[in-house]
Protein backbone atom coordinates (compact mmCIF):
# COMPACT_ATOMS: atom_id res chain seq x y z
CA UNK A 1 0.00 0.00 0.00
CA UNK A 2 2.96 2.75 -0.13
CA UNK A 3 1.33 4.20 -3.46
CA UNK A 4 -1.95 4.81 -1.53
CA UNK A 5 0.24 6.48 1.74
CA UNK A 6 1.91 8.47 -1.30
CA UNK A 7 -0.89 9.47 -2.71
CA UNK A 8 -2.76 9.80 0.58
CA UNK A 9 0.25 12.43 1.58
CA UNK A 10 0.25 14.42 -1.48
CA UNK A 11 -3.86 14.54 -0.89
CA UNK A 12 -3.05 15.95 2.94
CA UNK A 13 -0.13 18.55 2.23
CA UNK A 14 -2.63 19.84 -0.48
CA UNK A 15 -6.01 19.42 1.42
CA UNK A 16 -4.74 20.10 5.10
CA UNK A 17 -3.90 23.76 5.67
CA UNK A 18 -6.95 25.00 3.30
CA UNK A 19 -9.74 23.08 5.40
CA UNK A 20 -7.39 23.60 9.11
CA UNK A 21 -7.58 27.34 7.78
CA UNK A 22 -11.41 27.37 7.19
CA UNK A 23 -12.09 25.26 10.29
CA UNK A 24 -9.84 28.21 12.33
CA UNK A 25 -12.55 30.25 11.23
CA UNK A 26 -15.15 28.54 11.96
CA UNK A 27 -14.54 27.53 15.27
CA UNK A 28 -12.73 30.99 16.44
CA UNK A 29 -9.82 28.57 18.28
CA UNK A 30 -6.97 26.96 15.70
CA UNK A 31 -6.28 24.74 18.11
CA UNK A 32 -9.44 23.27 18.21
CA UNK A 33 -9.24 23.36 14.76
CA UNK A 34 -5.95 21.43 13.66
CA UNK A 35 -7.47 19.19 16.08
CA UNK A 36 -10.42 18.87 14.30
CA UNK A 37 -8.79 18.59 10.79
CA UNK A 38 -6.58 15.98 12.04
CA UNK A 39 -9.80 13.82 12.86
CA UNK A 40 -11.26 14.74 9.60
CA UNK A 41 -7.64 13.37 7.84
CA UNK A 42 -7.17 10.77 10.13
CA UNK A 43 -10.96 9.12 9.12
CA UNK A 44 -10.01 9.98 5.77
CA UNK A 45 -6.87 7.76 5.65
CA UNK A 46 -8.32 4.96 7.71
CA UNK A 47 -11.10 4.90 4.63
CA UNK A 48 -8.72 5.68 2.32
CA UNK A 49 -9.26 3.08 -0.61
CA UNK A 50 -12.95 3.73 -0.12
CA UNK A 51 -12.56 7.85 -0.34
CA UNK A 52 -10.07 7.91 -3.07
CA UNK A 53 -12.17 6.61 -5.55
CA UNK A 54 -14.86 9.56 -4.84
CA UNK A 55 -15.41 12.16 -7.31
CA UNK A 56 -14.11 14.98 -4.52
CA UNK A 57 -12.11 13.24 -1.50
CA UNK A 58 -11.21 16.97 -0.12
CA UNK A 59 -15.58 17.93 -0.11
CA UNK A 60 -15.56 14.56 1.74
CA UNK A 61 -13.07 15.53 4.05
CA UNK A 62 -14.52 19.22 4.05
CA UNK A 63 -17.46 17.38 5.16
CA UNK A 64 -16.23 15.52 8.01
CA UNK A 65 -14.58 18.28 9.59
CA UNK A 66 -17.80 20.60 9.68
CA UNK A 67 -19.84 17.62 10.95
CA UNK A 68 -17.49 17.19 13.67
CA UNK A 69 -16.75 20.56 14.52
CA UNK A 70 -20.80 20.97 14.96
CA UNK A 71 -21.15 18.23 16.76
CA UNK A 72 -17.65 19.55 18.99
CA UNK A 73 -19.95 22.71 19.29
CA UNK A 74 -23.66 21.49 20.21
CA UNK A 75 -21.67 19.20 23.22
CA UNK A 76 -20.15 22.30 24.57
CA UNK A 77 -22.85 24.43 23.86
CA UNK A 78 -23.72 25.32 27.71
CA UNK A 79 -20.60 25.54 28.71
CA UNK A 80 -19.92 27.79 25.74
CA UNK A 81 -22.18 30.01 27.19
CA UNK A 82 -21.68 30.35 30.28
CA UNK A 83 -17.91 31.24 29.77
CA UNK A 84 -19.39 33.85 27.76
CA UNK A 85 -21.72 35.56 30.06
CA UNK A 86 -18.66 35.46 32.48
CA UNK A 87 -16.48 37.19 29.62
CA UNK A 88 -18.42 40.13 28.93
CA UNK A 89 -18.77 40.96 33.15
CA UNK A 90 -14.49 41.25 32.31
CA UNK A 91 -12.39 43.14 30.26
CA UNK A 92 -11.23 41.01 27.31
CA UNK A 93 -7.70 40.75 26.47
CA UNK A 94 -6.41 38.48 22.90
CA UNK A 95 -2.84 37.43 22.10
CA UNK A 96 -4.06 36.43 18.97
CA UNK A 97 -1.25 37.24 16.29
CA UNK A 98 -3.48 38.04 13.30
CA UNK A 99 -4.66 41.60 12.41
CA UNK A 100 -7.32 43.81 14.57
CA UNK A 101 -9.56 43.24 11.42
CA UNK A 102 -8.99 39.49 11.29
CA UNK A 103 -9.80 38.95 14.74
CA UNK A 104 -13.02 41.47 14.93
CA UNK A 105 -14.56 39.13 12.02
CA UNK A 106 -13.46 36.01 13.66
CA UNK A 107 -15.25 36.87 17.15
CA UNK A 108 -18.32 38.41 15.10
CA UNK A 109 -18.26 34.66 13.39
CA UNK A 110 -18.87 33.00 16.82
CA UNK A 111 -21.94 35.16 17.54
CA UNK A 112 -23.48 33.56 14.93
CA UNK A 113 -25.64 30.33 14.30
CA UNK A 114 -23.59 27.63 13.33
CA UNK A 115 -25.21 27.18 9.72
CA UNK A 116 -24.27 31.11 9.13
CA UNK A 117 -20.91 30.78 10.20
CA UNK A 118 -20.85 27.54 7.93
CA UNK A 119 -21.66 29.06 4.90
CA UNK A 120 -19.51 32.40 5.18
CA UNK A 121 -16.42 30.35 5.88
CA UNK A 122 -16.50 28.10 3.07
CA UNK A 123 -18.43 30.65 0.36
CA UNK A 124 -16.07 32.98 1.49
CA UNK A 125 -13.13 31.66 2.77
CA UNK A 126 -12.51 28.38 0.89
CA UNK A 127 -14.14 30.13 -2.28
CA UNK A 128 -16.45 26.98 -2.70
CA UNK A 129 -19.29 27.20 -5.97
CA UNK A 130 -22.87 27.91 -4.35
CA UNK A 131 -23.14 24.12 -5.63
CA UNK A 132 -20.43 22.45 -3.63
CA UNK A 133 -21.74 24.35 -0.38
CA UNK A 134 -24.95 22.93 -0.96
CA UNK A 135 -23.42 19.51 -1.09
CA UNK A 136 -21.66 19.84 1.80
CA UNK A 137 -24.68 21.48 4.17
CA UNK A 138 -26.69 18.95 2.28
CA UNK A 139 -29.48 21.82 0.56
CA UNK A 140 -30.72 23.06 -2.06
CA UNK A 141 -28.58 26.13 -4.09
CA UNK A 142 -31.51 28.40 -3.78
CA UNK A 143 -31.77 27.10 0.23
CA UNK A 144 -27.33 28.13 0.30
CA UNK A 145 -28.19 31.42 -1.76
CA UNK A 146 -30.54 32.40 1.06
CA UNK A 147 -28.39 31.36 3.97
CA UNK A 148 -25.54 33.11 2.60
CA UNK A 149 -27.54 36.60 2.33
CA UNK A 150 -28.71 36.12 5.83
CA UNK A 151 -25.53 35.12 6.97
CA UNK A 152 -23.67 37.86 5.44
CA UNK A 153 -26.02 40.68 6.63
CA UNK A 154 -26.04 38.85 10.28
CA UNK A 155 -22.35 39.26 10.08
CA UNK A 156 -22.71 42.60 9.02
CA UNK A 157 -24.91 43.88 12.11
CA UNK A 158 -22.37 41.84 14.59
CA UNK A 159 -19.24 43.73 13.26
CA UNK A 160 -21.02 47.26 13.17
CA UNK A 161 -22.72 46.14 16.75
CA UNK A 162 -19.11 45.38 17.88
CA UNK A 163 -17.73 48.53 16.37
CA UNK A 164 -20.26 50.81 18.14
CA UNK A 165 -19.93 48.57 21.80
CA UNK A 166 -15.70 49.40 21.33
CA UNK A 167 -16.70 53.20 20.40
CA UNK A 168 -18.99 53.69 23.51
CA UNK A 169 -16.32 52.49 25.53
CA UNK A 170 -13.77 54.11 24.46
CA UNK A 171 -15.66 57.57 24.63
CA UNK A 172 -17.23 56.57 28.19
CA UNK A 173 -14.20 54.68 29.76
Amino acid sequence: MPEADGEFTAFCAAEYPRIAAALSLWCGDRAVAEEVASEAFARAYRDWKRIRRMESPGGWVRRVAINLATSRFRRRRARRRAEQRVARDTPATTHDPDSAAVVAVRAALQELSPAHRTVLVLRYHLDMPISEVAAVMDRSETSVTSLTQRAAAALRAQLERDEDRVGEGSRHG
